[in-house]
């Protein structure tokens, strides 16, 4: 995704003015300004918008001649009671900044030239850097830090690798003072993300955090895996509280900033997707912070990663979440019956595509065409993914080597790139296919490729619901697709069809020789559309009227915004009743050992020569209560009240024994 230069820091205002003030002051910025009005309202914009606003902006005039700029000058450091203005005869920029240092009553200081700009987040991404490599600097920051002796270091992020792999997190907070109001009593929603990339995973948390209503939620990303993040941008237009963990810290603090950044944004709602470091963090920050909602959406099952991928994770931190979600009916029946989730703490939502963007009727036919300077007769078979194993990319190659052998003038398009990319170019050139596959690289505009389109090939080793396959059915574009995953949610004979997986998920991955049958199934499949214009002219009606009815994104969003409503009623209600919960899961417990008390004269009943032991476990249960009681300061208001309860459960068990002894 080429940069985009509208975007950049300080065009705008965002941020309201003298909300604080210097007295709280972690960071200082030093600006030496000479007749710098003709560009400093930018600068002055990008500061002011800073997502850390705990700072005092020290700007040195030096000796500026210049009427305008100095009207400029006086007009905008007015505006804010952190910013501080020292008025010198010219002396150069050099002396300038010594000024400023001198006067700064912070450890950090960040040089700033007048007619500069940073990125939203950048003092707060410096002062997390600056705290946690003490031995790097001494009293201010800009490519490297000073050391004691004055020699530079240089810290290059994001770092390779941690020296402090067992680190145990800390709640780092800064006080009570150093927390940013909320605006009109928003829900302030954080999503802990790998990183912001083409994809169709990562297409779901653009669409969220898109429509999500903004007159409800405030936003905030945090992603935990080094990436160039070339949707960054993307996600920019929804939100500047956007933060790369691996760009200035190490992983061994990720858990720390997250606490900080809970606490001092006062998050309400935390949602993890597909991020590895964001599950681990998990059962750390339900102990830190007990109300807090937190939700997870899971796409796929992943046997070939960690026996079950993100799905596995997500099930073993089950009590910690509120609900998970997922992306196809699969996903949730194997979350459930092999994985141990209870089934009403899981719940389908369909990721869904924008149906008003990706509308066939609004978009002009030809681009693909142009592109690729072919015949608009030909017809094009879109493989759009990222080529990796997963999406067996070899596979496609076998399929078009077929078809071609009876439709001459087919043409297959690969769109996308991945790992595999070079290598798969070099097998169209060894296999002699170079007039039936096309490859031009990511596109950021699909639907320009699927208004061309005849039809779309997922031929994946495994999926949970191919975003391509919305993409294509909202365009009218059939999908064939192996029978993966959640495929079966969307994908049937009535808008294109499945293909059986003949190939092992866990041993076939980036295998390079596939089944005959299989391969020959996809074959036959294509070639039928290709001979019958009249199925192919029903599927294409069918394809829209289905996702119209069911899988937009409209849908998704406000299952979602349901969802959370519902989730932060119960932890509100929860709260009320008992206050804070020590650990994650005692609260579960509690609730649990109440309804095995309810039921205990029954089951006893009936396995009677269970009793000593019951007395013996309920003897536990009683001294674990009053131990919470003493130790924990759990307020609950019938703790005491079941203690009792089972002070008399216990005799009651010890008469009845004694009865059955006589």
């Amino acid at each position: 995704m080429k940069f985009n230069y509208s975007q950049q820091p300080g065009l705008k205002l965002k941020k309201e003015l003298n909300l604080y003030n210097s007295q709280n002051a972690l960071v200082t910025v030093i600006t030496p300004y000479y007749n710098a009005g003709k560009y400093f309202e930018q600068t002055f914009n990008s500061v002011m918008n800073q997502t850390f606003p705990w700072f005092e902006w020290i700007i040195i005039n030096d000796g500026s001649t210049n009427a305008d700029g100095i009207s400029i000058l006086n007009s905008l450091t007015g505006k804010d009671g952190r910013i501080r203005v020292i008025n010198q005869e010219n002396k150069g920029v050099s002396y300038a900044r010594n000024i400023g240092f001198e006067n700064a009553c912070t450890d950090i200081v960040i040089p700033l030239d007048a007619d500069a700009l940073i990125s939203p987040q950048y003092i707060e991404y410096i002062y997390f850097a600056m705290l946690y490599n003490p031995g790097a600097a001494r009293r201010y920051v800009c490519s490297a830090g000073l050391k004691a002796d004055d020699t530079a270091a240089a810290i290059e992020y994001p770092l390779k690798k941690t020296e402090n792999l067992y680190h145990k997190p800390d709640l780092f907070t800064l006080g009570e003072q150093y927390k940013v109001e909320k605006k009109h009593g928003k829900i302030r929603l954080l999503m802990i993300i790998p990183w912001m990339v083409m994809g169709g995973a990562d297409k779901f948390n653009l669409q969220f955090a898109e429509g999500l209503n903004k007159n409800i939620y405030e936003i905030s990303i945090i992603t935990t895996v080094p990436s160039e993040n070339d949707w960054r941008q993307k996600f920019e237009l929804l939100t500047e509280e956007i933060f790369d963990l691996p760009d200035f810290l190490d992983s061994a603090y990720f858990a720390d900033f997250v606490g900080y950044y809970i606490a001092s944004r006062m998050i309400d709602v935390l949602l993890v997707s597909n991020s590895q470091a964001g599950y681990y963090m998990m059962p750390w920050i339900k102990s830190q912070f007990p109300h807090l909602l937190i939700i997870d959406y899971v796409h796929t099952v992943e046997n070939y990663w960690k026996a079950g991928g993100h799905a596995r994770t997500s099930a073993a931190f089950g009590e910690i979440v509120y609900k998970t979600y997922v992306c196809n009916n699969a996903t949730r029946t194997v979350m459930i019956k092999q994985l141990g989730r209870s089934a009403d703490s899981v719940q389908t939502v369909h990721v869904g595509v924008d149906h008003r963007e990706f509308c066939r009727t609004n978009v002009e036919k030809g681009h693909l065409y142009q592109l690729l300077k072919v015949d608009e007769k030909r017809p094009l078979i879109l493989f759009p993914c990222r080529i990796n194993p997963l999406k067996r990319p070899f596979l496609m190659l076998e399929i078009a080597d077929r078809v071609r052998r009876v439709r001459e003038d087919i043409l297959f398009v690969v769109i996308g790139d991945g790992e595999q990319l070079e290598e798969l170019k070099s097998a169209i050139q060894t296999k002699g296919l170079e007039n039936n596959v096309a490859c031009i690289g990511r596109c950021d505009d699909m639907k320009l490729c699927y208004r061309d389109a005849f039809l779309t090939l997922v031929c994946s080793l495994k999926e949970g619901l191919a975003l391509t396959a919305y993409e294509s059915c909202s365009m009218g574009i059939p999908v064939i697709s192996s029978d993966v995953g959640g495929q079966g949610d969307l994908i049937d004979d009535t808008v294109g069809a499945l293909v059986p997986l003949r190939q092992n998920e866990a041993e076939g991955y980036d295998c390079r020789e596939f089944d005959e049958e299989e391969i020959e199934d996809y074959v036959l499949t294509i070639q039928n559309f290709l001979n019958n214009p009249s199925r192919y002219k029903n599927c294409s009606i069918k394809c829209r009227e289905k996702i119209e009815n069911g899988f937009s994104i409209d849908n998704m969003v406000t299952v979602m915004e349901q969802e959370i409503s519902e989730g932060l009623k119960k932890i509100h209600i929860n709260s009320e009743i008992y206050g804070d919960v020590g650990t994650a899961g005692e609260l579960y417990i509690l609730f649990n050992l109440s309804e095995e008390l309810q039921s205990g004269k029954a089951w006893l009943e009936k396995h009677c020569e269970e009793q000593e032991k019951s007395i013996a476990e309920i003897q536990k249960g009683k001294n674990w209560l009053e131990e919470q009681v003493k130790y924990k300061d759990i307020r609950i208001k019938e703790l005491e009240d079941w203690i009792k309860e089972l002070e008399k459960g216990k005799t009651w068990l010890e008469e009845q024994l004694r009865y059955k002894t006589e």
